[in-house]
């Protein structure tokens, strides 16, 4: 466990009532979070200034704090956690609006509607609901639309409205980038996904060679994207363009939890080929 979290065990433990220090504890703590690796450590790391600052009652920091939160578990592998503490920010920011920057508002709301939006239990009347509520965010900031516009692309194709997918598709693909955009790699790889989600297959596929010409990538894109395609093509029976994609996944590497469905993908491609040289035992063991 971190030194700076175990202190603060500590702290609570001897000097519940000491604000002071544990106003100087919570900075301490805060300031170095951003050195600890994403994972578990990250994780409790925050969860513990999020117990800090809750006990100071301080507003900025108990946003701070959850902000950071929502960050650990997005970048942790385990985003599907974050919908609860967005949930505890928006509640907090309402009460005090000034407390926070509001990009950085929209940009946890816009998380919030999409987590929403993927889990079963939410029902419709509350992700609709959220939904206007982030566009009036974002409308007030300025910032956001063209991420938001993705979310509601892939929110509507869920609920069966195509009219509502197509539109925000559209926004998605010619609204111009801005700080709240993911990174060009995730949002052009995401536009390739939610076009071939919508049966545009021509224009997936134009899309996700255009990605690769540009060479653009990061931590997880186009690799998943390039797992989707795979899994296409081959139901499809065009097995010769899916080996080509599922070669440059090969050749990238499984290394990391969220390259899971990457892996599915490789194994569908060497099942479809039955190419032994491709066979690898220890393909799944380095998912973990």
């Amino acid at each position: 466990m971190n030194k700076d979290v175990q202190k603060f065990d500590q702290l609570s433990a001897e000097s519940p009532s000491g604000n002071v220090n544990l106003r100087f504890e919570l900075k301490r703590l805060m300031d170095r979070i951003d050195s600890i690796e994403h994972g578990k450590e990250r994780v409790a790391a925050a969860q513990k200034c999020i117990e800090m600052a809750d006990k100071l009652g301080d507003t900025d920091q108990r946003l701070w704090a959850r902000w950071e939160l929502v960050w650990a578990y997005e970048f942790g592998d385990d985003p599907g956690k974050r919908l609860p503490i967005c949930a505890e920010f928006m509640a907090i920011y309402q009460e005090n609006p000034r407390a926070f920057p509001k990009v950085a508002v929209v940009h946890i709301a816009q998380m919030a509607f999409n987590s929403a939006a993927a889990v079963s239990q939410v029902p419709k009347e509350q992700c609709d609901k959220l939904l206007d509520e982030v566009l009036a965010l974002v409308k007030s900031c300025g910032k956001g639309m063209q991420m938001l516009a993705s979310y509601a692309t892939q929110y509507a194709i869920e609920i069966g409205n195509r009219k509502m997918a197509e539109e925000y598709l559209h926004q998605t693909i010619h609204l111009r980038r801005d700080i709240l955009s993911e990174c060009e790699a995730c949002d052009k790889a995401r536009q390739a996904r939610l076009l071939l989600m919508l049966d545009h297959f021509d224009e997936a596929l134009a899309a996700m060679e255009k990605l690769l010409a540009q060479g653009l990538s990061c931590r997880e894109e186009p690799w998943l994207t390039l797992s989707v395609f795979v899994e296409k093509l081959l139901a499809m029976g065009q097995v010769q363009q899916a080996r080509r994609f599922a070669k440059k996944i090969f050749a990238h590497g499984i290394s990391q939890p969220h390259d899971l469905p990457v892996a599915g993908a490789l194994l569908m491609m060497e099942g479809a080929l039955r190419e032994h040289r491709w066979a690898d035992v220890n393909l799944l063991e380095r998912c973990w």
